[in-house]
């Protein structure tokens, strides 16, 4: 998401030519950050506030039993956490589906790289 929308940023010339860390909103990224201008460090903690996983993962259920007012019994029952992998990397990994586990995905890159030889050996 970051690389897309610094790729928005650059391509309409919305960084402070005085400043590139600092970023100028138009009409579209000021209805996102809801300001007129940011820098990059804040960017990130703006975007955090519209990026929501799938599904819950172990370790939120656990955060959100905490505030119950009766807790339930904890299981050992690993959720796998949903991702959408970008269209790009559906067609460089060449699969189809694009919504799958995030163990999936990362294996999907690993057998990748390790099929291209683009691990770095010492």
């Amino acid at each position: 998401v970051c690389k897309q929308l610094w790729a928005y940023i650059k391509k309409n010339n919305l960084q402070d030519p005085g400043n590139k860390r600092k970023i100028i909103c138009d009409e579209a990224l000021r209805v996102v950050f809801e300001t007129d201008s940011t820098d990059m460090f804040k960017m990130n903690k703006l975007l955090a506030k519209h990026i929501i996983p799938l599904e819950p993962t172990k370790e939120s259920s656990r955060k959100k039993s905490k505030v119950d007012v009766e807790p339930k019994a904890e299981t050992n029952e690993f959720v796998p956490c949903q991702v959408i992998i970008s269209e790009a990397l559906a067609n460089c990994l060449d699969v189809q589906e694009r919504e799958m586990s995030e163990s999936e995905a990362l294996r999907l890159v690993w057998e990748y790289i390790k099929v291209n030889n683009l691990e770095d050996t010492p």
